[in-house]
């Protein structure tokens, strides 16, 4: 009879310990009172417009970024959104976008310079154009060609004869708009 008691306490013991053990388990498994984890998403800006300009998302701004520099809106939620670059001075807008973001994704964003430089070669002859004392290329007679993607800054422009190292016209451009900066060269 003792050795009937033994064994059936053995199995009591046996059966507590395996339930102390599922309950230890079960504790451990317990789901999180805010809910599954939600992957978010980052979206970076880079400025290459040559002015600062302000971030904002869905009506927010969210940052200002000088010329030459990055900054980046972390944790933004899956979903669509809208994302609008202003320039800092005057609200100019240099860059407006909807669109979905996935969660966990990461985004970049250019904003480059917004203006352009039209070049009109009236003179007679091919000509070779500058900005900057660096070379963009020839221009025919009678054509225009635009100079795109101008960021905001000072520009010196030269038009030279296409054989020869003379300079037949020069101008400036301070460039603070988004706008066509037009420049016609004539004899």
């Amino acid at each position: 009879m003792t050795g009937l008691r033994t064994r059936r306490s053995l199995q009591a013991l046996g059966i507590a310990a395996f339930l102390a053990v599922l309950m230890a388990a079960s504790g451990s498994c317990k789901k999180s009172s805010s809910g599954p984890e939600t992957l978010t998403a980052n979206v970076t800006f880079t400025n290459y417009c040559g002015a600062d300009m302000d971030v904002s998302m869905d009506g927010t701004v969210q940052f200002t970024i000088e010329n030459g520099n990055a900054n980046t809106i972390t944790g933004v939620t899956a979903g669509s959104h809208s994302f609008e670059v202003t320039k800092s001075d005057n609200g100019n807008v240099l860059y407006t976008d909807t669109f979905t973001v996935q969660g966990g994704a990461t985004y970049s964003i250019n904003v480059e310079g917004a203006a352009t430089i039209s070049v009109t070669n009236n003179y007679g002859q091919l000509l070779r154009i500058f900005k900057n004392d660096v070379y963009l290329g020839d221009i025919a007679d009678g054509l225009t060609q635009a100079i795109a993607k101008v960021k905001f800054n000072t520009y010196t422009l030269e038009a030279k004869l296409k054989d020869e190292d003379t300079v037949v016209a020069t101008t400036s451009f301070v460039v603070t708009e988004i706008q066509d900066y037009p420049w016609t060269i004539t004899p």
